[in-house]
């Protein structure tokens, strides 16, 4: 064999910026100074969260809105009554009860969710 170096492609990466999480204090600070020169912050919308907030909190108006929260109630209470009497619940079970639940019982507030909803 012959001994012949081989050209060794590297990945190129983006240089990744590091996000800033600020603290609730922080946040309200920020909204006040953009008051001062006319200019909306996007935390504004959000200002009384962060003055009922600890001050060192930086998870406040952080999480994600519930897609289906009527028919996440149906589903919470169905598992808390196989609870009661002991039965197992498991993580395919609830994904079949959820499809149910938005095909059958929340078909009225949610259109075409038993189509559209996804299990991971």
């Amino acid at each position: 064999m012959s001994n012949t170096s081989t050209n060794i492609i590297q990945p190129k990466f983006k240089d990744r910026i590091q996000r800033t999480s600020y603290k609730a204090s922080e946040k309200l600070a920020i909204i006040n100074e953009a008051k001062k020169f006319n200019i909306l912050a996007v935390w504004v919308r959000d200002k009384e969260k962060f003055s009922n907030a600890i001050s060192t909190s930086r998870h406040v108006g952080a999480g994600k809105i519930l897609a289906y929260s009527a028919a996440e109630e149906e589903l919470l209470k169905w598992i808390n009554e196989l609870c009661l009497v002991e039965i197992a619940v498991t993580a395919g079970a609830i994904k079949l009860q959820m499809v149910t639940i938005l095909a059958i019982t929340c078909a009225n507030d949610y259109s075409d969710a038993s189509n559209k909803f996804h299990t991971s």
